[in-house]
């Protein structure tokens, strides 16, 4: 954050107040949650006016956690991100304080659970800058998202669970570090967008990680 990120002006009282906000919960939902009101307040404390260059969204971010309740996203939830180049995508923070990305308009896709917390994006995106100064390892031959998936599963890669989530997964071992990305397949409903990646950050980590994609190989 030091590094990487500023502050953008953010201020949530030009936003609705505490008491508009609860009479838009029981105009649309017939109930108030004080609970979601506390969590939406607590975002745009921690979050609101964050901005830094996302390597995983390919531009800078904002983010932005504003309030917007429909009756029909079933659930009261807000913006989070605020972004305009990369896809033309929303990113929500849901009722629970999950994270979801979802493809807006007409025929408006799933919401999709991305991340549990605000947090847990972040410290994915850290991962992201960090290893643009690794070295990127290519397996011999082409492989699937979910194959690279079940051999990070069935090696027992430990978890980097801080930015790991529903739809995203980090895995670090003897110097190699591995993504996987399910969450555009989910979002556009193309398996094509599953996605993966592996770095190292030494020789000794390319051989390791050169040695588990081995493992991935269809038949091995």
């Amino acid at each position: 954050m030091r590094t990487h990120a500023s502050l953008a002006p953010f201020d949530a009282a030009a936003g609705p107040s505490d008491e508009e906000l609860r009479q838009q919960l029981r105009t649309l939902f017939g109930a108030t949650d004080d609970a979601v009101l506390s969590r939406l307040r607590a975002a745009q404390a921690r979050y609101g006016g964050l901005r830094y260059y996302s390597p995983m969204f390919r531009e800078d971010i904002v983010f932005a956690p504003w309030p917007e309740y429909e009756a029909e996203d079933g659930e009261p939830i807000a913006w989070f991100i605020d972004h305009t180049v990369a896809y033309p995508w929303v990113v929500w923070m849901l009722a629970d304080g999950k994270v979801a990305y979802c493809f807006p308009g007409p025929h408006m896709g799933e919401v999709v659970p991305v991340f549990p917390t605000g947090d847990a994006l972040i410290e994915s995106d850290a991962l992201h800058q960090e290893c643009t100064d690794w070295t990127p390892v290519h397996p011999a031959v082409p492989l699937e998202a979910v194959a690279v998936q079940a051999a990070a599963n069935r090696a027992r890669l430990p978890l980097l669970e801080a930015a790991s989530g529903f739809t995203e997964w980090w895995w670090e071992l003897d110097r190699f570090r591995l993504h996987v990305s399910l969450t555009f397949a989910k979002v556009f409903g193309e398996e094509r967008e599953a996605r993966w990646r592996v770095w190292a950050d030494s020789p000794a980590g390319e051989r390791a990680a050169r040695s588990f994609l081995a493992q991935a190989q269809p038949g091995h």
